[in-house]
């Protein structure tokens, strides 16, 4: 979908709270679970958790030392806690909860071992977790394919362009754009790691500079002058997502000053896997 002609998008139009909600719901559900078939699925970017750590949480608390367990517990909510209300859902920021579930975990596997008739039953539960994990760590490593690199089979640029669909846009960016660019990254992710150009994001993860750009403008000359006047030369974008935020969040008449500011001041350079970059010009 591209950047102009947003107007044309027949959907539901939700508002901004409501779009983070849902985008928000949808990383949290992700990184509790991932299907085999997703390993490299965008939607995983920042890593999945298993749901084993959690599944003899309820044996944990038996036994002795259930003071200690408790603090152990209590820790884990209150990082969970802190991260969902006070950050966002991202794997990075609650990886400190793993070890503590990992060794709430062996309670739990400890207690169950001595309260259960049969042990056999558990070691074949703990074996089949193990061959699950097994399944998805050589699919994840085939789809990675981390030796074609690491034995010089294909180039780093060959390997990052392969493996991330926004590695092409930023490559493109390194090398056909001046060292004093300035790139507004437009639902990227704020996955920045290899632009080698100054850039500039918003502080969450909708373009909330560019909407307010946008609903403050009288005319298409004040969009293309408040993001000069964040030196602003190029946009990044996720087209798809950036075209459909845009029809949901925008009146008609705001709509048309961005098709207006867009098919006159935007020059596209690249696009590639749906991602673009475009030149802000005359």
């Amino acid at each position: 979908m591209a950047l102009v002609d947003i107007l044309n998008v027949a959907e539901p139009v939700i508002n901004e709270a409501q779009f983070l909600i849902f985008n928000g719901c949808l990383h949290a559900a992700a990184t509790i679970m991932s299907t085999n078939n997703d390993v490299l699925n965008p939607q995983y970017f920042d890593g999945v958790l298993t749901p084993v750590l959690i599944l003899f949480l309820p044996w944990a608390f038996k036994g002795k030392w259930l003071e200690e367990k408790k603090l152990l517990v209590s820790f884990v909510l209150l990082l969970l806690l802190y991260t969902v209300f006070l950050v966002e859902m991202r794997i990075r920021y609650i990886l400190a909860a793993v070890p503590l579930l990992v060794i709430l975990f062996a309670y739990g596997v400890f207690n169950t071992y001595l309260s259960i008739k049969r042990p056999v039953v558990l070691a074949l539960v703990l074996l089949s977790f193990a061959g699950w994990h097994g399944v998805y760590s050589v699919k994840y490593f085939r789809a990675a394919e981390p030796l074609a690199y690491l034995t010089g089979a294909v180039s780093r640029t060959e390997y990052l362009t392969r493996a991330l669909p926004e590695y092409s846009a930023f490559d493109y960016i390194n090398r056909q754009t001046s060292n004093d660019a300035k790139v507004y990254l437009l639902f990227v992710g704020r996955r920045a790691y290899y632009c080698e150009r100054n850039y500039f994001h918003d502080g969450g993860d909708l373009p909330g500079f560019l909407l307010g750009a946008i609903r403050v403008a009288k005319t298409a000359e004040q969009i293309e002058q408040s993001l000069r006047q964040n030196q602003i030369t190029h946009l990044m974008a996720r087209e798809d997502l950036l075209a459909r935020f845009l029809s949901n969040n925008l009146t008609p008449e705001q709509g048309r000053l961005w098709n207006e500011f867009a098919g006159r001041t935007l020059k596209l350079g690249f696009r590639e896997r749906g991602y673009a970059v475009y030149q802000l010009h005359g």
